[in-house]
């Protein structure tokens, strides 16, 4: 990898990781003005929420690439080369929630999945619903414990988004992301001081 590409990887990055943040925040500033009696903040609610998903399925797009299905092997070898490079050199770990592939994928082809929801036969499917897990009770059980009947809910007790039928925990990817953050920090400013050079003027990477 070149300097140049690095750089404007990290940069790019950066700027995802910062947006993925800010939405975050705006989400739950929206939550506590909601909870305070302020009215008409649904919709902006869902906005940061739905937001912070998109950007942090841009964050795992650029650390962690999927083969395209006409690719060949050694171009894709080579991509992933570069990308581990940057998860090696920034020594980025432990973003597992962030990696998910079923967050990367949730909001891609909405129409089919709105198909999808739209043939499942149950008394009830749930969307936009803020609250606890156990808000809605039928039979005596939890009724939102289904992911396959929501379709875009958050669970305040769990800090757990529900989208299209699949579950992610906000807290868990927040985490991940502030210390996301800090390492991008850190690698900007060895980038900065030259502590990379060698990396790209020996030729250890392509």
């Amino acid at each position: 990898m070149k300097k140049q590409e690095f750089e404007l990887f990290l940069d790019e990055l950066n700027l995802q990781v910062d947006f993925a943040l800010y939405s975050a925040d705006m989400f739950q500033q929206v939550y506590v003005e909601m909870s305070s009696g302020t009215r008409n903040q649904t919709n902006k609610f869902w906005y940061y929420l739905q937001n912070y998903v998109v950007e942090l399925a841009n964050v795992s797009k650029i650390l962690f690439i999927s083969k395209k299905g006409y690719e060949a092997e050694n171009i894709f070898k080579l991509r992933k080369a570069k990308r581990d490079f940057i998860i090696d050199t920034l020594d980025i770990k432990n973003i597992n929630a962030i990696k998910n592939k079923q967050m990367r994928n949730s909001l891609e082809h909405i129409d089919e999945k709105l198909e999808k929801f739209a043939r499942i036969d149950q008394r009830f499917i749930f969307n936009r619903n803020i609250g606890p897990s156990d808000a809605i009770m039928i039979d005596n059980k939890p009724y939102l414990s289904d992911d396959s009947k929501q379709l875009r809910n958050y669970f305040t007790d769990l800090n757990v988004f529900v989208l299209f039928g699949k579950r992610f925990d906000v807290k868990k990817t927040h985490d991940e992301l502030l210390d996301l953050k800090g390492k991008v920090e850190l690698g900007k400013e060895k980038l900065d001081r030259g502590d990379f050079n060698d990396l790209f003027d020996n030729g250890k990477t392509s």
